[in-house]
């Protein structure tokens, strides 16, 4: 009696088994044939938000190529080689069935314009290189030293503080020149007051240290006085 009953029990499970190997071998099946099907090819990569990266660099990073299966692309490893390059701080990928890609970026907005060789680029606050070009809307920096620059990334502390803070600060369009001296310091000069030198000496820029430049520049305009030099190590700077 007890035989018989295992074998019955026995006779279930592999039928249970079997049912559920022939489920997963046809979703398998039926899997491969999607995978296969010029239907389910890429056949539009369509790229978002992407300022200062070209699309063909983002395609070109991504590793999608047109006709690969959409199904059998890894949405996240797509995004972690997008990340890595330096110049995108966030990379979201999606499919849209039957041929899309969509790529939606954050990228590594600019602070600066900067001279390397004699020709403009545009740094990223976390000191990447970004592109080859000059942006109006953010200052010049010049420095009076050497700095190296490896993996697209510029390599001096200092520098890289300097522009980790001006990309929190709002006000950048208004700023016409940083200048950074290896001995002296920071001299930032503001749009519309050329000719007045804001020296901070080996104090780094933040916000408070910018918007105290602002309200002395709203000063001297107001007030019309003439100055050519104020020094921000003083506490009684212009009276602030």
């Amino acid at each position: 009696m007890k035989m018989i009953k295992a074998k019955i029990i026995f006779s279930r499970i592999f039928i249970v088994v079997f049912f559920l190997f022939f489920i997963a071998a046809v979703h398998y099946g039926f899997f491969l044939l999607l995978m296969k099907s010029e239907a389910l090819t890429v056949r539009e990569i369509i790229v978002r938000n992407n300022k200062f990266v070209s699309k063909e660099n983002v395609i070109y990073l991504s590793g999608i190529k047109m006709g690969n299966s959409i199904l059998a692309i890894d949405l996240v490893d797509v995004a972690k080689k997008l990340q890595n390059y330096p110049f995108i701080k966030k990379a979201e990928v999606k499919r849209i069935l039957p041929d899309k890609i969509e790529v939606i970026l954050t990228e590594n907005e600019p602070v600066v314009n900067f001279a390397i060789n004699g020709e403009y680029y545009l740094l990223g606050e976390n000191g990447a290189v970004i592109i080859k070009g000059f942006y109006e809307k953010i200052p010049v920096l010049e420095l009076d030293f050497s700095v190296g620059i490896e993996n697209g990334i510029l390599k001096d502390d200092f520098v890289c503080y300097i522009l980790k803070n001006l990309g929190d600060f709002d006000g950048l369009s208004n700023i016409s020149k940083l200048v950074v001296k290896k001995n002296s310091g920071v001299y930032v000069f503001l749009k519309g007051l050329q000719n007045i030198t804001f020296y901070l000496g080996k104090k780094i820029p933040d916000k408070n240290l910018l918007d105290k430049i602002f309200l002395m520049a709203e000063k001297i305009k107001n007030e019309g006085i003439k100055i050519n030099f104020v020094d921000l190590r003083s506490e009684n700077a212009l009276g602030f």
